[in-house]
């Protein structure tokens, strides 16, 4: 989790981050959020403190694509897997990440997505496995299989070794 977190940090000599995905892999990694959960999410969503989880964005094929230089896919917003909203407490670590984010925004209007590329669009499950694949290549954890989900594993395995009760895990992720 160390060495992870350590590369997903990583800057160059001019303070900007060399891994684009770094921030969004860990705000997994503090929260146990799933991936669609977090790319729905707004700067509304988020209070300081805790983040309402109510919805879930996926990507679809674009049946309704006619030029060439239209999308592939298109996002779907839409409920969470168990279609039920929650508020989330959230820890130092993921208030940190989320504060990170917005300052090196242009711009964190509440209607905007948390989750975006560099270029300012909605980013997507399969550019963050991407991230996240580099992320773990340069950090010497290549041999470790799971994609993103991995994160939302690792993030209730320590809460379990925290001693919380399996029932309140369930409840926050």
């Amino acid at each position: 989790i160390e060495r992870f977190r350590e590369t997903a940090l990583a800057t160059y000599n001019n303070g900007n981050l060399k891994y684009s995905g770094g921030y969004y892999c860990l705000l997994l990694l503090y929260t146990g959020l799933r991936v669609g959960e977090m790319l729905a999410l707004r700067w509304d969503d988020w209070d300081g403190g805790h983040l309402i989880i109510n919805k879930s964005i996926s990507m679809a094929k674009n049946r309704e694509k006619k030029r060439e230089s239209d999308n592939n896919y298109i996002s779907i917003e839409g409920t969470t897997k168990n279609q039920k909203a929650r508020v989330i407490e959230l820890s130092n670590e993921a208030k940190w990440i989320l504060q990170m984010i917005k300052q090196n925004r242009e711009s964190s209007h509440k209607d905007e997505f948390i989750v975006q590329t560099r270029t300012g669009r909605l980013n997507t499950a399969s550019n963050l496995e991407h991230r996240m694949k580099i992320i773990m290549k340069h950090a010497g954890l290549e041999n470790i299989k799971g994609g993103l989900h991995i994160l939302r594993k690792t993030f209730a395995t320590q809460m379990y070794e925290k001693g919380v009760r399996v029932a309140d895990i369930a409840a926050y992720i």
